[in-house]
């Protein structure tokens, strides 16, 4: 049986399923817009068809789905982070607003730091623009 969900019903559907398996409902929201951004994408491979591995990798233990990341400025081009055990998405959302503090005062740096933010962070394309 096939069953069609809107992008927002589908979001709805997996913040709840990552919830009813450890994620606290801020991560679970986050997690659910890069897997919904993912599928609106075109990019399958990082949407839905993450989900039971995610799920899995929750009921295992293997992270923490109510971590609660530790953002750091830890230089003139840097920003870390330390996912605190969590998963990486809530990392980067978390990081996410310093960096484009740092793009905006460091031009010269982006490059340095910003490459992999970026490629790593689906939901928000342009969150960092000189």
């Amino acid at each position: 049986m096939t069953v069609t969900l809107s992008f927002d019903e589908a979001h709805t559907l997996v913040a709840r399923i990552l919830e009813t398996n450890g994620c606290s409902p801020r991560n679970a929201t986050v997690i659910a817009t890069t897997v919904i951004a993912a599928e609106r994408d075109g990019a399958g491979s990082h949407g839905l068809f993450r989900m039971p591995g995610y799920v899995a990798t929750l009921k295992s233990g293997w992270l923490d789905g109510k971590a609660v990341p530790k953002v750091r400025d830890a230089g003139p081009g840097l920003v870390a982070v330390d996912a605190n055990n969590g998963f990486a998405q809530v990392a980067l959302a978390d990081g996410r607003d310093l960096v484009t503090t740092k793009a905006g005062r460091h031009q010269e740096e982006i490059p340095k730091f910003v490459f992999l933010f970026l490629v790593s962070l689906w939901t928000v394309p342009g969150a960092v623009t000189p």
